[in-house]
């Protein structure tokens, strides 16, 4: 997060396109568990980008309003300028009001017992996607800011 806070920044000082514009973050984490409960036990949890296998069973990611109706999704996956997801916001509101494109490459998996084999699941059915931050203004980005909408310290482990 420290990088991509820095690399921002510099960004928006040098880069012509980017000088002047209303940049927000929003901070987002995705868990998987059984039932989309937070207590529940999740074994042999997988998360795959493409096919590949990039996380155990949580994964933090950062998506940028950048120009008006202009989204693009960040994290440690991927490379270069993000991942355009703009068509997953209402560019009025700056809602999601879609996860298609966000959730697009992504798959899932878990098993219920410890022993038993890791099964896709969907991520409307296993994935808790409540840990959200609000948008927040890169300038003024500081630690206190990774709070989820509704209040709560589900960040806990990001520096910036």
């Amino acid at each position: 997060m420290m990088e991509f806070n820095r690399e921002l920044k510099a960004q928006r000082r040098q880069n012509p396109i980017l000088k002047g514009r209303k940049i927000r973050v929003m901070l987002w984490k995705w868990i998987i568990r059984k039932g989309k409960k937070i207590g529940q036990p999740t074994h042999k949890a997988m998360m795959m980008y493409n096919g590949g296998q990039i996380g155990i069973d949580s994964h933090y990611f950062t998506i940028v309003n950048y120009c008006p109706g202009k989204y693009a999704i960040f994290d440690t996956i991927t490379k270069g300028p993000g991942r355009d997801v703009s068509s997953d916001f209402n560019s009025t509101t700056n809602k999601i009001i879609s996860k298609d494109k966000i959730v697009g490459p992504f798959t899932f998996k878990y098993s219920d017992t410890l022993r038993g084999k890791a099964n896709e699941c969907a991520f409307e059915d296993c994935v808790v996607d409540s840990c959200r931050s609000k948008w927040i203004n890169p300038k003024t980005l500081k630690a206190s800011d990774a709070r989820s909408t509704k209040g709560s310290k589900c960040f806990l482990g990001i520096y910036f």
